[in-house]
Formats: structure tokens, sequence, C-alpha cells
């Protein structure tokens, strides 16, 4: 066939049948990112109270992507390193891992490569914070590279994103010693750790331990720039709805207590219905009725009036 008559052929040739010419890595990796849009928050820590994107989401939704455009993975451990062990309220030993990892992607149709680095943490009772940390390396490593978005903001500054911030990274003053950093960490002050402590208490009715078990650290380690911020959290999971099973435990309370029947606790608390209680008013209805058990007052002087 004569080259006049390919031109020919390839000029009345649909475009969309021309084969169109291979993506170099960069622009896979592009591709990809075009693609993935919204990963959902399925994950829920049910000590601290916040939503988080699996791992498995993540990797799985990343991993289907990278098949379709041609991409390989591979990690490689940089080094470990190990905190001091720290003793739980349990007695048990929590073990803290810092994973150094180094992740690569390669282009399946030639040589290309691009490498990233990471660092995750993990802690766990058991053998699982190293599983842990180089799990939180891979998942920094995949959000950040490909701007994976999951709703998490660091510099988010409301109640949520600023307490789990301080949470996911254990505390500024533990990560500090963990570095092995000189520098100077502003932490709350002894007022404002009696502070924490009562509010905790009064909202959630939360002792030492489950306050400590929040904040990730010992409350003397809180930093101060997350004060305010963890007081909001608390005021809000004070504030969430009550539960049915809660709602029957604390009518059957009350039924049981024989001297207070449910309306007259609705109005002392300032409710209309007992489907409109929070997780913070089960709590002061719940300590008011130990406490008149113990004193043998009435209901409505146990704690003054409703706030």
């Amino acid at each position: 066939m004569s080259d006049a008559k390919n031109a020919v052929n390839e000029s009345l040739m649909p475009q969309q049948c021309k084969a169109a010419a291979p993506l170099n890595l960069r622009q896979k990796l592009a591709a990809v990112m075009g693609e993935i849009g919204y990963i959902e928050k399925r994950g829920q820590n049910q000590q601290q109270h916040y939503q988080y994107a699996q791992a498995a989401d993540i990797a799985g939704t990343v991993a289907r992507l990278f098949a379709k455009f041609g991409v390989a993975f591979a990690a490689s451990e940089e080094s470990i390193e190990w905190a001091q062990p720290r003793e739980t309220k349990n007695g048990g030993i929590m073990f803290v891992c810092r994973a150094h990892m180094r992740f690569t992607f390669l282009d399946s149709d030639s040589d290309e490569r691009i490498e990233v680095v990471s660092t995750g943490e993990g802690t766990d009772t058991g053998d699982k914070s190293i599983y842990k940390a180089k799990t939180g390396a891979l998942k920094y490593a995949l959000q950040q590279t490909l701007l994976i978005a999951t709703g998490d903001d660091p510099e988010d500054d409301n109640a949520s994103g600023a307490v789990q911030n301080h949470i996911a990274r254990g505390g500024v003053a533990q990560q500090a010693r963990l570095e092995g950093e000189s520098q100077e960490v502003n932490l709350i002050s002894e007022a404002q750790q009696r502070t924490l402590r009562a509010q905790a208490h009064h909202t959630l009715d939360w002792d030492e331990a489950k306050l400590r078990e929040f904040a990730g650290v010992e409350i003397s380690e809180i930093c101060a720039d997350a004060f305010d911020a963890m007081l909001k959290r608390i005021a809000e999971l004070g504030e969430a709805p009550l539960d049915p099973a809660a709602r029957d435990v604390l009518v059957n309370t009350i039924t049981a207590d024989g001297r207070s029947d449910l309306a007259e606790v609705l109005q002392w608390i300032g409710k209309q219905d007992v489907e409109s209680l929070s997780v913070a008013n089960y709590h002061r209805i719940m300590r008011a009725i130990g406490n008149r058990k113990q004193q043998s007052k009435p209901l409505q002087g146990t704690e003054g009036a409703a706030q």
C-alpha cells in the first residue's frame, strides 16, 4: 500500500479508533487521582468516639485503579523505632512503635518509578503495634500522594477536628519525646486539668482513666492548644441523643426508685419527653438517684436547678 493511500486511510479513521499514546507514570497517577473521588469514613473508634477511613477501603480502592492503569506498588521498611512501653489502667503493657517506610510507584510499561517516604505510629498491648504503625504509614502515603479526600483536615479548628488531630498524633508531648526532640511543649495547667476532669465527670460520668483514654496521653501531658477543643468535644458527646437501650435502663431505674415518676424527672431536667434526653441528661439523672438513695433527700435537692 502506497504512502499516499496510508495517509488517506488514516485521515478517514475515526479518532477514537486511533491508538492512544501510552501514559507515563505521572499521567497514570493523575488518572488514578481523578477517579478516586471521596472515600467514606466507615471505621468507628469506640473508645475515642471518632470515625476514620479504613486502610482496607483506601488500599482496595487504590489497588483496583492501579491495576486498571498499569501501576505497580512496592513497600520497603526503612527503620523501626520503639518508645518506652507504658502501663495501662488494667496493669498491662502498651507498646508504642514507629515505622519509617518507603513506598515505590512503578510504571508497568516502563522503568519509571516514583518513591515517597512515610512514617506511621502504632500502639497495642500485644504484638500488633508494628503492624498498626506500618498500616498508618501506608494510609498516609496513599492519602497524601494521591490527595484522597476523607473529610479529615489537620488544620480544622472545630472541636472534632482539633481533638482528633491531637489524639491521632498521640499527644504532642509524647510525640516530641519519641522523636528525641528538645523542643518546649506548652501543656495545660493544673487548673485546666481540674476543669477537664470535672467536665468529663459531670457530662459523661468519665473517671480519670476514661478521660486519659480519650486524650491518648496522661492528663498532665495534654497540649494547651487542645484544651478548648477537648472541652467542646466533651460537651458535644454529652449533647448526643440517648440511645434506646440507655433510655430503657433509665426508665427502669426511675420506676424501681419509686419516689419519682418519669414526668417529674423530665420536668426537673427540663425535657418534654424521654426521646429528647441526651447522654449528659442520663448521667445527671442517674447520679441524682444514686445520691438520693445515699442521702435520703428528694430528687429536686440533689443537684440544684436544672441546667
